[in-house]
C-alpha cells in the first residue's frame, strides 16, 4: 500500500461515520450493526481510499495464519454483509467497487471525523406533532390543495410515460408453467419465433434424436434419428429451418453445425468444428457462434451468412475456458450488440455476461459472477432493454432465472422456485413464452464385492441425492449431494449427518488420516480437512481437478485446466506443487488416478481439430512424468470418461452409457478387447471409488431426469 494511507481513528463518508478504535459504524449518528470481519474489510478500505485492496491483503489481514476456513467465501459473505450496511450495490457502488479478478476500491471521499464519533443516540429525533402546527390560513389551503391536486396529476402522468416508453418487469403473478415432456431424457430446446412449435432433443448424453412439438396440437414428430448428441438448437426467423449443433460420431466433445427443414428433412452440414447454439441478426442473413481453440486458451466470436458461407472471426476471448461447450451468444433486437457469456480463466475462474459490438468487436463486460457457477444462454428482451439468463442461486445450489438491465448491467435474480433450469433458454418474437428445461436428480449410493461387481447393491439412504462418494479414513461413507454439500454416513447407510458446513464441495477423496474435496469459489482449491470435518487447509488452488491420493498417502495428485494442461503433485502436509508433465492432446477431462503400486498414473485426454476425431484415449505414464506406457481407446459412449484401476492394477475400469444406461467396463493393461463387467438395466452412475483395502467399489447410480418446459404470459413491458 503506498503511503498516502489514512490513519485517523474518526473517518466520515456520506451519511456514515467510523470509529476504527472501537470498531463501529455510525448513519446519521445511529449506530449499525456490523459484525468484526465486515468492520475489518471496511477499516482496511478506509485506510486507503481510492486504492486497490486485494483480496489476498484482506485474506493475509483476516486470516493470518494461513489456516483455511474457507476465505473466499468469507470475503464474499464479509463484503455482501458490509455492502448491506452501507445499502450499497455491486453492480451500481456508491461506496465499495469490485475490481474483477483483484479486489475492492473505496470510492466515496473520506474526511478526518474530528477525533471523536458523535455519541449514541436511541432513535431518529421524533417528527413535531401534527397538532401543535399553526393553523393555515384558509386561501393558503386552497392554493396547497391546487397544488397537490397538480403535483399529483403530474406525477400520474410521469409514471404513465415511464410504463409507455420504458420495458416493463417481468409480472411473476401471472406466470405459468407447462410442462411439455415428462420422459426426462431432453438434452436441448428451442420455440420458433411464433411460438408454435419446439424442437428438443431425446436421449442420453451420447445418443440422442430430434423431435419437433405442435404446441397447439400436442403432437410430436421425430424430424432426425438416433445418433450422436446435440448440443445447440436455434430456429431460423422465418421458422421454416432449425440450425443443429451436433457432436462427431467418435468425440462428442468435437461437434459440426448443421441446418434441416423445420419438419424433417436430409440435413445439411455447414461448418466444421462449432462449440455454441448459433443466433441470427435482426434481419436473418447472418449467424454469429463461438468455436473453442483450447490449445491457445481463447474462444472465437464467429459470423457467417444463414447458408454457411462467408464463416470471419469478429472477436476473441482471450484468457477464457475453452474446454467446454458454450451455453452461445444472443444478437440484439437492433443488431448492433451480441451479448455472450464467458468463463475467465487468468487468475481466478468467474463467469462473465460481456457485451460484443456487432461492427468493431470491441467487448464490454456487463457482469460478473461472484462464483465460478456457470451463466445459461441469454436471451433478449424485444424492447433491447434487458436480458434473462440462468444463474446459480448460492442458497439452493440451483439455477434460477435472473434479469440483467441494458445499458445499465443492474442484474438480479427473478425466481427463487423449486425448479432447476438448464442452460438452455429460448424466447417467442414478442417475448411472452420461454421455452426451458428443469432438471431432477434422483440417485443412490451402492456397493459391490471387488471380486464380482456385477453383485452391486443399494445402500438404505434416505431421499439425499448424490453424485460424488469415497470411503473415509475411519471406515465411514462420504458423499456429496446433488446440491453440491458434503455428507458422512455409516456403510449401511444409516445416520447420514453433515461433514462440514464448507460448500460447494467436489470429489471427494482420503488420503492419510485426511479427508479432500475440491472447493469451488472464485477459483477452485484441494482443501484437506481432519476427520471429524475440522480444520480446512488449502492445499493448492487455481483452476484444478481430480484430486487423488498417492499409493503412500504422502502427496496429492490432480491436473490444471489452463491449456497446455499440466499434472501435478503436492505434499499431503502441504508445500509447493511439484510439476509432473504435461496431458497428451488438448483435453484432459474427469479423473486420474494413481496404481495400487504406485508406479503409474491413468488419465483421459482426446484431440481437437482432426476429422474425424480419434476420439477419446486412456494414457498410463509413470507416477513421475514421462511419455505413456499403455494407450488405449476407448468407445464413444464412454463420454468424457471416468477411469479407475481395478483393485489388482492389471487393468482400468471406465463407464459406458447405452441407451441411458451406464455399466463398468474393464481394459486389461495386457491389451485386447474391453469387457462389460456391470449389467445393469437402468440408470447412470456419476462416480465410483474403491474402499481403502480395495475390497469393495462403492458407486452412486440414479438418473437425471431433464424435462422442457414453458413460461407463458412473461410480460415484458
Amino acid at each position: 500500500m503506498g503511503a498516502s494511507s489514512t490513519r485517523q481513528s474518526s473517518l466520515s463518508f456520506g451519511l456514515f461515520s467510523v470509529d476504527i478504535a472501537s470498531g463501529a459504524l455510525y448513519r446519521n449518528r445511529h449506530k449499525v450493526a456490523l459484525q468484526e470481519k465486515p468492520f475489518r474489510i471496511l477499516a482496511m478500505l478506509l485506510e486507503h481510499p481510492g486504492q486497490l485492496v486485494t483480496r489476498d491483503e484482506i485474506r493475509k489481514q483476516l486470516w493470518p495464519d494461513g489456516t483455511f476456513v474457507d476465505f473466499n467465501e468469507g470475503i464474499d459473505t464479509a463484503l455482501k454483509k458490509l455492502r448491506y450496511a452501507l445499502g450499497d450495490s455491486a453492480q451500481n457502488p456508491t461506496f465499495i467497487l469490485t475490481i474483477p479478478r483483484r479486489g475492492y476500491r473505496f470510492i466515496a471521499p473520506v474526511s478526518n471525523g474530528g477525533g471523536n464519533v458523535p455519541p449514541l443516540l436511541e432513535a431518529e429525533p421524533p417528527l413535531p406533532p401534527t397538532t401543535t402546527s399553526s393553523p393555515v390560513p384558509t386561501t393558503s389551503r386552497k392554493y396547497l390543495v391546487a397544488f397537490v391536486v397538480i403535483a399529483l396529476m403530474f406525477a400520474a402522468g410521469y409514471v404513465f410515460f415511464r410504463r409507455a416508453s420504458h420495458p416493463r418487469d417481468l409480472d411473476l403473478r401471472r406466470v405459468q408453467m407447462t410442462k411439455l415432456t415428462d420422459n426426462g431424457q431432453i438434452q436441448a430446446i428451442a420455440i420458433s419465433p411464433d411460438g408454435r412449435y419446439v424442437a428438443y432433443a431425446r436421449g442420453d448424453e451420447i445418443r440422442q434424436s430430434l423431435w419437433l412439438r405442435e404446441i397447439a396440437a400436442r403432437t410430436d414428430q421425430q424430424i432426425l434419428t438416433e445418433g450422436p448428441g446435440f448440443h445447440g438448437l436455434t430456429f431460423s426467423p422465418d421458422g421454416n429451418s432449425v440450425y443443429v449443433v451436433r457432436s462427431d460420431a467418435n468425440d462428442p466433445s468435437f461437434k459440426y453445425l448443421y441446418v434441416l427443414p423445420t419438419h424433417g428433412g436430409a440435413a445439411t452440414k455447414l461448418i466444421t468444428d462449432v462449440d455454441s447454439p448459433v443466433s441470427f441478426s435482426p434481419d436473418g442473413k447472418q449467424f454469429v457462434y463461438e468455436r473453442c481453440v483450447p490449445p491457445r486458451n481463447y474462444i472465437e466470436l464467429k459470423i457467417a451468412n444463414a447458408d454457411g458461407s462467408n464463416d470471419h472471426i469478429l472477436t476473441l476471448f482471450r484468457d477464457a475456458s475453452a474446454l467446454l461447450y458454450q451455453p452461445g451468444p444472443n444478437w440484439s433486437p437492433d443488431g448492433r450488440n451480441i451479448a455472450v457469456p464467458v468463463v475467465l480463466a487468468n487468475q481466478q475462474l468467474r463467469w462473465v455476461l460481456d457485451m460484443v459490438s456487432a461492427t468493431d468487436g470491441s467487448i464490454r463486460e456487463m457482469f460478473s459472477s461472484t462464483n465460478p457457477q456457470f451463466l445459461g444462454r441469454p436471451v433478449w428482451f424485444p424492447s433491447g432493454k434487458g436480458l434473462l439468463f440462468t444463474h446459480v442461486d448460492n442458497s439452493a445450489g440451483r439455477y434460477q432465472l435472473w434479469t440483467i438491465s441494458f445499458p445499465e448491467g443492474r442484474a438480479q435474480p427473478l425466481t427463487h422456485d423449486l425448479a432447476d433450469y438448464g442452460w438452455d433458454l429460448d424466447m417467442t418474437r414478442d417475448g411472452r413464452t420461454f421455452a426451458s428445461t428443469t432438471m431432477n436428480v434422483v440417485s443412490q449410493p451402492w456397493s459391490a464385492p471387488a471380486s464380482d461387481l456385477s453383485q452391486a447393491s443399494q445402500l438404505p439412504t434416505d431421499a439425499l441425492a448424490v453424485r460424488g462418494i469415497a470411503e473415509a479414513p475411519d471406515g465411514k461413507i462420504l458423499v456429496t449431494s446433488a446440491d453440491n454439500m458434503a455428507w458422512v454416513m455409516h456403510t449401511d447407510g444409516s445416520q447420514r449427518t453433515r461433514f462440514t458446513d464448507v460448500e460447494p464441495v467436489f470429489e471427494p477423496a482420503s488420503c492419510g488420516r485426511f479427508v479432500l474435496f475440491r472447493i469451488d469459489h472464485e477459483d477452485s482449491a484441494i482443501v484437506r480437512f481432519d476427520l471429524d470435518g475440522s480444520n480446512p487447509t488449502v492445499l493448492v488452488h487455481g483452476e484444478i481437478d481430480r484430486p487423488t491420493c498417492s499409493a503412500d498417502q504422502t502427496a496429492i495428485f490432480y491436473y490444471t485446466w489452463n491449456p497446455p494442461q499440466k499434472l501435478w503433485r503436492v505434499p499431503l502436509e502441504g508445500g509447493s506443487p511439484q510439476y509432473v508433465g504435461n496431458g497428451l492432446g488438448d483435453l484432459v477431462a474427469n479423473t486420474i488416478d494413481v496404481s495400487p503400486d504406485g508406479k503409474y498414473l491413468v488419465y483421459p485426454y482426446t484431440q481437437f481439430g482432426r476429422v474425424p476425431s480419434e476420439g477419446w484415449k486412456l494414457a498410463v505414464i509413470p507416477v513421475n512424468g514421462g511419455p505413456p506406457v499403455h494407450q488405449f481407446a476407448v468407445p464413444s459412449e464412454a463420454g468424457g470418461v471416468r477411469v479407475r484401476w481395478s483393485a489388482s492394477g492389471r487393468s482400468l475400469l471406465y463407464v459406458v452409457t447405452q441407451d441411458g444406461i451406464s455399466n463398468l467396463w474393464e481394459q486389461p493393461l495386457s491389451g485386447g478387447k474391453p469387457k462389460q463387467l456391470t449389467h445393469f438395466t437402468s440408470g447412470q452412475i456419476f462416480d465410483f471409488n474403491w474402499t481403502l483395502d480395495h475390497t469393495r467399489l462403492l458407486l452412486t447410480r440414479g438418473s437425471e431426469n431433464r424435462d422442457a418446459v414453458l413460461l407463458h404470459d412473461l410480460t415484458v413491458q
